[in-house]
């Protein structure tokens, strides 16, 4: 259970000071309240509908401010304020927010409406199911109209994010929707949902190509196919899971609270 971990974590010998293992659990904790608030808010189908809607809202937001920010250098996207500049440039532990085109131009990585690269995307591919949900549902010709435009937003949320990891799990989130509903007895509604939703998709996918430059998707060329898609995740987190044996083998109980990572840097 997540409070025997953390009881054992925290006695941990691997530990720093008492109070820097107390303020670690933090990041575990500060969640905690918002999944009774969720439970006191979310208690209806009606509620949870206009929860989605924000959530698509929220992401069509966040796809128009990608697609403006795609569009910049990253000396012209650093002019919005400090952040931006600091998180573009880099810093001795971070590395700088933007990447080199196959035609060797510099370009930004969108930061949507969030703090870091890929947020947009991040909400986009949290919005996916919710369209492809809302897509399924009989509704009036003026709503669906305005539930095709929220869905170019998610689109060009997950898009412009230039994020390859966003791009395979929205690409993920909309096979396994389609799995887990179409064998139900309203699979041939889903069906026609997920149909609506590709046709918007690949329409976003020309407008957005139209207005770009050339390169700004180079990212993507490592995964356009599901092998290349396979390889490139291999590569990028191979390392990582290079690490997993050791890890087993050097600390099975586990390497105790802020004592790796970035929180290890204030122990």
């Amino acid at each position: 259970e997540p409070r025997e971990f953390l009881c054992r974590e925290e006695a941990h010998p691997h530990n720093g000071t008492l109070l820097h293992s107390v303020a670690s659990v933090r990041p575990h904790a500060e969640w905690v309240p918002l999944f009774f608030l969720a439970f006191f808010v979310i208690r209806s189908r009606q509620r949870l509908r206009w929860f989605l809607l924000l959530l698509l809202v929220i992401a069509t937001a966040n796809g128009i401010v990608g697609l403006i920010q795609l569009n910049l250098t990253p000396s012209q996207l650093s002019s919005w304020g400090p952040g931006y500049a600091k998180a573009l440039n880099g810093e001795s532990s971070v590395s700088q927010r933007s990447f080199v085109d196959e035609e060797g131009e510099e370009k930004a990585r969108p930061f949507g409406l969030g703090s870091d690269v890929g947020f947009g995307g991040a909400v986009g591919v949290l919005a996916v199911p919710a369209l492809l949900a809302f897509l399924s549902l009989p509704m009036s010709p003026l709503a669906r109209l305005g539930l095709a435009g929220l869905a170019v937003g998610v689109v060009l949320a997950v898009l412009t994010s230039e994020a390859r990891v966003h791009v395979v799990t929205a690409v993920l989130a909309v096979l396994a929707f389609g799995f887990l509903t179409l064998t139900g007895r309203l699979g041939g509604k889903t069906l026609l949902g997920i149909s609506v939703g590709l046709t918007i998709a690949i329409a976003a996918i020309a407008f957005v190509l139209s207005t770009t430059g050339q390169g700004s998707f180079s990212r993507y060329s490592s995964i356009a196919s599901p092998q290349e898609a396979v390889v490139t995740a291999y590569e990028y987190r191979g390392g990582v899971i290079a690490e997993v044996p050791n890890y087993v083998k050097d600390i099975p109980f586990g390497a105790g609270l802020g004592s790796r990572g970035p929180g290890a840097a204030s122990a």
